[in-house]
């Protein structure tokens, strides 16, 4: 491994998630695309650590609302289970 980008992975503190991402498509890519990678790599680092902070986001959002919709169902069933209770008292 290029051991300029090994130094770049420690000084941003890279997860090891997101080396291997990054080791497999810098291997792919042809020699000015590499030294592109290693001249930009802060703004790389950057771009990456927003799309994790967005999806994290996301992820957030969607398990409030799974959340929410538990809540939903449960009030709706006791709702229902006391009307049911209420009318088999009247029978």
């Amino acid at each position: 491994m290029n051991t300029f980008l090994q130094e770049l992975f420690e000084k941003y503190e890279i997860s090891d998630k997101d080396k291997h991402n990054i080791l497999q498509m810098y291997n792919i890519l042809p020699d000015y695309k590499k030294q592109n990678i290693l001249n930009n790599f802060e703004t790389l680092v950057y771009k990456i650590k927003k799309i994790e902070e967005d999806i994290n986001i996301e992820k957030e959002i969607i398990l409030w609302n799974a959340l929410d919709i538990v809540r939903n169902a449960i009030r709706k069933y006791r709702s229902e289970e006391l009307n049911n209770k209420k009318f088999s008292l009247l029978e």
